[in-house]
């Protein structure tokens, strides 16, 4: 089971942090509405590629997922390459090319202290840098 803690963080570089879609669009946490869970996984991680698994498995009958339903913008952030190719290959395996980002070198902007790590970013984002983020700690 999952572990959350909460904290208050100086986010100010994640949420600027440029995270690129799988068209070679770049997006910012800042610019995102709403909830968000970052799930950061690597190609080299099968644990994380089996998790994205779950996302194809978790949507409703127009495609919507759980989490999605609720309100909370998932961005599955592969935190290791910009190598939109592979990591195109592995949206189209799990069926999450809507949500699949590259954001190389962000872990030296946020903690991701091993692969399969998540944040939940509280909607406020403030323009201060400084945001509420939960930590949710997956155990595989």
């Amino acid at each position: 089971m999952p572990v959350m803690s909460m904290q208050t963080d100086d986010t100010g570089d994640i949420l600027d942090f440029p995270l690129v879609n799988l068209d070679g669009g770049t997006v910012t946490l800042r610019e995102q509405e709403g909830w968000v869970l970052l799930n950061f996984w690597t190609m080299s991680c099968e644990p994380c590629l089996a998790n994205l698994l779950n996302y194809k498995h978790e949507q409703d009958s127009l495609g919507y997922r759980i989490l999605e339903n609720k309100g909370v913008r998932i961005l599955a952030v592969e935190h290791r390459s910009d190598n939109l190719e592979l990591i195109g290959k592995v949206a189209d395996r799990t069926n999450c090319r809507d949500i699949m980002y590259s954001a190389k070198d962000i872990r030296t902007k946020i903690n991701i202290p091993y692969l399969g790590y998540y944040y939940l970013i509280d909607p406020s984002k403030k323009s201060s840098g400084k945001a509420v983020v939960l930590e949710i700690i997956q155990i595989f």
